[in-house]
């Protein structure tokens, strides 16, 4: 039997991608979710209580995405690469999810903060590859936001880029080819 907390989560990230925070109401979430409308304070308080533990279902689901099939014997640039593979995989397969991470991202309690801070537990894999380059000397000494966005974000964009049709599917050895670019921007140089 599905959870039915997780099922609530799910039809409030769908509603909030399709429909944005002014039309995701308890009581469209009640019928998409297939529930009744008290069934929900069952397991959030209010709305703005669904939006917060929705926004750490979304990161948490994101991470375990993320972060699937990494394991400590494969190196920095391996750990990054498989990390770029499944973000740009996982924003493929589920369009949905960077509209509702978009629409989390920019609610007023959260502007300036980062939707995925370095200082969340969850992303510590991701900031670890940072760190340790940083630490190791091989990569960039920039703080790791500006080292994300030069290099991890792109998988996020080209991806969305895939979806809008403005560029065409990349090939696998592409991908590659793009990982190994986006690998090589933040690589302190050697001289």
């Amino acid at each position: 039997m599905v959870d039915k907390r997780k099922k609530i989560l799910a039809a409030a990230e769908i509603l909030l991608a399709e429909r944005g925070f002014y039309g995701l109401s308890m009581k469209a979430l009640a019928n998409s979710a297939g529930v009744a409308a008290g069934t929900i304070y069952r397991y959030f308080e209010n709305k703005e209580d669904m939006i917060n533990q929705l926004h750490v279902h979304v990161k948490t689901e994101i991470a375990a995405v993320t972060f699937k099939g990494l394991h400590d014997e494969l190196n920095q640039k391996q750990k990054y690469a498989l990390c770029w593979r499944n973000t740009y995989q996982s924003v493929l397969t589920n369009p949905n999810r960077i509209i509702a991470v978009s629409m989390l991202f920019l609610r007023p309690c959260v502007q300036g903060q980062e939707m995925l801070s370095c200082n969340d537990s969850l992303f510590a894999p991701l900031f670890n590859i940072y760190e340790q380059g940083i630490r190791e000397q091989t990569l960039l000494d920039f703080p790791i936001p500006v080292l994300m966005s030069l290099s991890f974000e792109s998988a996020i964009n080209i991806a969305k880029k895939v979806l809008n049709h403005s560029i065409t599917p990349p090939d696998e050895q592409l991908i590659t080819q793009i990982i190994d670019a986006s690998w090589q921007a933040i690589l302190k140089p050697t001289h």
